[in-house]
């Protein structure tokens, strides 16, 4: 017995939800690289802006286009590839109603996001992400030297990334006054 449209429709949609759910997080800093999929195993060159510090104009010289090239390249393999597969019976079709659909596209997404985050996750280290800041986070004041310790780096603290596991982000929650920024559940 084979899917109905509707059993089909509702899977997929709700797979997405639950896929862009767990997500979220990582895409302020991750790139999609979807329009490579058929590269699998392949490896790509992307460019990596390090630019100096912006200096004065000198008329006399006109240094608009003097100076040096700022810009590197890294290396990215496309070598992951993640599947959850789920086995049911033409009986679990047939007898099952659509919320059983909604429910196998949520499980179905959540793996699959979990496993995407897990892996870019599990890239942030020393060597892959050279320029970060790094605290105890054992108080309040811990919190905010973050903001200038990312400064002093140079990082752009508007496009810098948070990471925080569950013990720091309950840590976090407990430095900030309830009044202001709500309970855990609302941040």
């Amino acid at each position: 017995m084979a899917f109905s449209d509707l059993q089909m429709k509702v899977t997929s949609e709700f797979a997405l939800q639950s896929l862009y759910a767990k997500l979220a997080p990582i895409k302020d800093f991750a790139h999609n690289f979807r329009d490579l999929e058929d590269r699998k195993g392949a490896s790509i060159v992307i460019p990596v802006f390090n630019l100096s510090a912006a200096a004065d104009f000198d008329a006399d010289t006109n240094n608009y286009c003097n100076g040096q090239t700022e810009m590197d390249a890294a290396t990215v393999n496309l070598s992951c590839h993640l599947v959850k597969q789920f086995m049911y019976t033409d009986r679990d079709v047939a007898e099952t109603e659509v919320q059983w659909f909604r429910d196998v596209g949520y499980a179905t997404g959540d793996a699959v996001g979990r496993g995407i985050y897990n892996t870019v996750i599990g890239l942030l280290n020393d060597t892959n992400v050279t320029l970060s800041v790094e605290s105890s986070l054992s108080s309040a004041d811990d919190f905010t030297a973050l903001g200038t310790a990312t400064y002093d780096k140079n990082l752009d603290i508007g496009r810098a990334v948070l990471m925080l596991n569950p013990t720091y982000y309950y840590k976090l929650v407990n430095f900030l006054p309830a009044y202001a920024y709500g309970t855990p559940d609302a941040i």
